[in-house]
């Protein structure tokens, strides 16, 4: 590959590996009075059907209405000329993701969150997306090398031989794997991952490990595996930023398979060993609050918050109702 090529992608992935190199391709365009992507009315199946006749690529932005950044693409990309410019050459659709049809495509391509754009080969495999949505500009630094057919993952392996320890780098290949639902690569990387920040000093080790349990439940469906993961980031990393999310994701995990009990007494004995994580026992306290599960255990959870300055006089309030086990 021509170094320059190499330049442009790299460009294009730092905003997810290095926060640098964001590339405004957006200025580039000419403007046209009424440029805009020229979406096609067709099923997934039927664009794959005239993608495998024409061979064209598939670009698929999957969405929903309550989505505030698909609102925001949509004004700020897919109307404009930028937008159309990314989308020639290739069969555009749109899917709603809360539609029969849009849980259908779900359950073909993991995804666990929106917006996310996917651009598939004519066969229908994936060939790579760009999840998320902060600007124009920095999504089509990383949307454009992949329009244009240029396949970040060999470029980001050869980049983490080069430099063994880049956690964001290990990362980014993380979720490229899991995209491509090459599950082995994915929990080879995760591991590595845990060794390699076993404190999350950085942030990266529980967004690994989080990923990795929405993957397990939102596409695998082993939601006894995504409950094991999301264990980790608590276990592991009781002050992470994420802990509310990961109590909250295990519940459900748990409740999924008939766990609640399960769930109760291993969250309570974590809050218990923890009793100045402040935020770990208010998410378990309200958690539990949230989903009627009154346990006296996750009343001293509650209070152990409100000690630690988490939190409102509400919580006074549950865990005297979680001490009588009862509203």
């Amino acid at each position: 590959m021509h170094l320059d090529r190499v330049a442009e992608v790299l460009g294009g992935i730092g905003r997810r590996v290095s926060g640098i190199g964001v590339w405004s391709w957006a200025l580039l365009v000419p403007l046209g009075a009424n440029a805009q992507v020229d979406w096609q009315p067709l099923t997934l199946d039927q664009a794959l059907q005239q993608a495998y006749r024409t061979q064209q690529k598939v670009m698929i932005d999957v969405w929903a209405e309550h989505c505030g950044q698909c609102k925001q693409m949509e004004i700020d990309l897919w109307e404009t000329a930028a937008g159309a410019k990314l989308s020639e050459g290739m069969i555009a659709i749109k899917v709603n993701s809360t539609t029969p049809d849009g849980q259908a495509f779900m359950s073909r391509y993991p995804v666990t969150g929106l917006p996310v754009v996917i651009f598939l080969n004519p066969d229908g495999t994936e060939f790579d997306w760009v999840q998320g949505y902060m600007s124009t500009p920095s999504f089509l630094a990383e949307a454009r090398p992949i329009s244009q057919g240029l396949d970040a993952l060999p470029i980001m392996e050869a980049q983490l031989s080069a430099k063994p320890d880049s956690l964001p780098l290990m990362f980014a290949l993380l979720e490229k794997y899991l995209n491509r639902q090459r599950d082995d690569d994915g929990k080879e990387m995760l591991t590595r991952i845990l060794a390699r920040d076993p404190q999350n000093a950085r942030g990266i080790a529980e967004r690994a490990t989080g990923h990795m349990a929405k993957y397990l439940s939102y596409f695998r469906h082993n939601d006894q595996a995504a409950f094991d993961h999301w264990k980790i980031v608590v276990e592991r990393f009781p002050k992470a930023s994420s802990i509310g999310g990961a109590i909250d994701g295990s519940y459900k995990c748990a409740a999924a398979i008939g766990k609640q009990k399960e769930w109760t007494s291993w969250l309570c004995a974590e809050a218990k060993k923890n009793p100045t994580a402040g935020q770990l026992n208010y998410s378990a306290a309200m958690t539990g609050y949230k989903y009627g599960i009154l346990d006296p255990c996750l009343a001293v959870a509650a209070r152990a918050a409100r000690k630690q300055g988490v939190g409102s006089a509400k919580l006074d309030t549950i865990a005297i109702e979680m001490e009588r086990g009862r509203r």
